[in-house]
């Protein structure tokens, strides 16, 4: 069973300072805090470690690093929303949100999300971490068992990972424990459970499993590699 210790819920704003002072007496007023960010690596920091229950991307910032370049905070495959927001000097400050659609008032989109409203679902992703490719040799082991299976690393969050195995390979929902021999420069170990198993004989898709991390093993160490990780330039450089 993974363990319920987790990051306090937080929203996340693209935002100049200039700008802030138009957001943050709404944002005061939610239940859940907001940090406020000036940088895209900064969003991306943040967002590797834990990820906020939504992102605001305050539209005259925006501009400032143009419309391609945050169209990309559309298709980062994840499931918090990405909302468009609107400052003014008078007037509350009002969001548009893509996937799924929303528009409405920042003080009510903070309200809904945090309350947990099924209509801000994304309707295609499901996945809340932000994955890097970074392969990589694993050892896994059933809780209880003293044998290792080996697989391959093939994508990794501070949530989960995706390993390659092509037999062997344990059941959905089993407790498992990870030592990843290349993913630091000593191996780490990490618990969890195995949210989904995909075998050669029924996919054309590349076979293994998905493993769901207790986050009470994330410790800070393991979250600093990911954030370091030249993966992490290569994801920004892209944007």
């Amino acid at each position: 069973m993974i363990c319920s210790i987790r990051h306090a819920p937080y929203f996340l704003c693209l935002c100049s300072a200039e700008r802030q002072p138009l957001l943050e007496p709404i944002c005061a007023q939610s239940p859940y805090p907001v940090i406020f960010v000036e940088q895209i690596e900064e969003v991306m920091m943040h967002a590797l470690r834990h990820p906020p229950l939504a992102l605001l991307l305050e539209l005259a910032t925006s501009i400032r690093f143009g419309a391609e370049r945050m169209s990309k905070f559309l298709n980062l495959g994840v499931n918090w929303p990405v909302m468009r927001c609107v400052a003014q000097p008078e007037g509350e400050p009002r969001i548009m949100c893509f996937e799924p659609p929303h528009g409405e008032t920042l003080l009510a989109a903070l309200e809904g999300i945090a309350s947990g409203d099924p209509s801000w679902e994304h309707p295609r992703f499901k996945r809340r971490h932000l994955r890097l490719n970074l392969p990589g040799r694993v050892r896994l082991r059933v809780m209880g068992e003293e044998r290792w299976r080996l697989g391959n690393l093939q994508g990794i969050s501070c949530g989960g990972c995706f390993i390659t195995m092509t037999t062997d390979t344990p059941a959905v929902d089993t407790p498992v424990e990870l030592e990843l021999v290349d993913f630091a420069p000593a191996a780490t170990r990490v618990c969890g459970v195995i949210a989904w198993a995909r075998s050669w004989e029924e996919s054309l898709e590349i076979p293994g499993v998905g493993v769901e991390f207790d986050p009470a093993t994330v410790d800070d160490g393991f979250r600093s590699y990911i954030t370091r990780s030249p993966q992490i330039g290569d994801l920004i450089s892209e944007m």
